[in-house]
């Protein structure tokens, strides 16, 4: 076995991150209400998490919605999918705001 997968086996479920993952297809409007619950949810887990919205090709505010959520907590990540499917679906891009 090595080192790596020893390290791992070690680990206790309390010290893993929790990532929350949402999917978000022209949420807009409801995003924002979402993600206050989804923040107030993962804080009373009383362990550390992070929020990870996937856009998947949203045509309203989504992303906007997200990049200004992003904005004001450090726990939320987004990731954009755009897929160009006149051309192909392995053309998709994907664009991912984390904070650094």
């Amino acid at each position: 076995m090595n080192h790596r997968r020893e390290r791992r086996l070690e680990l206790k479920s309390a010290d893993l991150p929790l990532s929350i993952v949402v999917p978000a297809y022209c949420e807009g409007t409801h995003l924002a209400a979402s993600l206050d619950k989804i923040l107030e949810a993962g804080t009373n887990t009383g362990h550390p998490f992070e929020i990870v919205i996937v856009d998947d090709g949203s045509t309203d505010d989504t992303w906007t919605v997200i990049g200004e959520a992003r904005a004001s907590d450090p726990r939320i990540v987004g990731i954009r999918l755009t897929c160009l499917m006149r051309l192909s679906i392995e053309l998709c891009s994907i664009v991912i705001m984390r904070t650094t």
